[in-house]
């Protein structure tokens, strides 16, 4: 007898309560129509430029070449998964700001004197397709990143000496929290610590977003909501019509699961 009246105060009090989130989740919605920055290929030919113009201050030699290598994807033991936070791989810093690359496993090369950029992407065996999907071509690649030219990175000493590389520039550091070795030379720090006009734009927009995101995750919260379903609401309903279908049917589930061991 308890139960059943326990359910139908649930089941008025979750009604009121889906009534109220909506309210709640549409005038938070208003705040999210701001406009969003498009994330163009100036902003990494920007960096790049910048970092240029330090350079040839203190090279003379023009068969000059930057040479930096991007994060390497390690997997969780014996998975498939990536590890690292939440298993998903983040590129290294500095390749990042230079060339834009998300992907890992690629090499970066540019020529000091001419500004002329490369993209050396690693080679996958083609049946690997199956698990991958579909592989980008080399000038998917070069289209994609807006460099000079893509090549497989099976042969880099000799693609470089045939651009006619003598000289090469590497990063080469430590880092003095963990002692690891970094990629840290000073005149590409020094180009990150200031942002770009579009770099600024970038970063208000992030901000604006995760706040909004934060707001939305907090106005959903209820008694019967596991840390697991906010947390899978955050990760993977951005857009408005998913956010709400998505949290409605999370109490819903959250609700029955909750009876269910009782």
């Amino acid at each position: 007898m308890f139960r059943e009246l326990a359910k139908q105060q649930t089941c008025w009090f979750g009604l009121l309560g889906s009534a109220m989130l909506k309210k709640k989740m549409e005038n938070s919605a208003k705040l999210m129509h701001f406009d969003q920055p498009i994330v163009k290929l100036q902003i990494f030919e920007e960096n790049r430029a910048r970092l240029l113009a330090e350079l040839r201050k203190v090279v003379t030699n023009p068969a000059t070449f930057i040479l930096m290598e991007g994060g390497k994807e390690i997997n969780h033991h014996n998975t498939d998964l990536v590890e690292g936070d939440s298993m998903v791989f983040r590129q290294e810093s500095y390749f990042f700001w230079t060339f834009g690359v998300i992907e890992p496993g690629f090499y970066g090369a540019i020529n000091v004197h001419s500004g002329e950029t490369y993209l050396f992407a690693p080679e996958v065996e083609s049946k690997r397709d199956i698990w991958l999907g579909k592989l980008p071509t080399l000038e998917e690649i070069k289209q994609h990143y807006g460099v000079t030219e893509a090549f497989y990175d099976d042969r880099i000493a000799e693609k470089l000496s045939t651009l006619g590389c003598r000289s090469v520039l590497t990063l080469i550091g430590q880092n003095t929290d963990s002692e690891l070795e970094l990629l840290e030379p000073d005149v590409n720090l020094t180009s990150r610590v200031f942002k770009t006009d579009r770099e600024l734009e970038l970063i208000r927009y992030a901000c604006k977003v995760t706040c909004q995101a934060h707001i939305q995750l907090v106005s959903i919260f209820c008694v019967f909501l596991r840390k697991m379903s906010t947390y899978r609401i955050h990760m993977h309903c951005s857009k408005w019509s998913e956010w709400r279908n998505f949290t409605l049917r999370s109490r819903s589930e959250a609700k029955q699961s909750y009876y269910e061991k009782r």
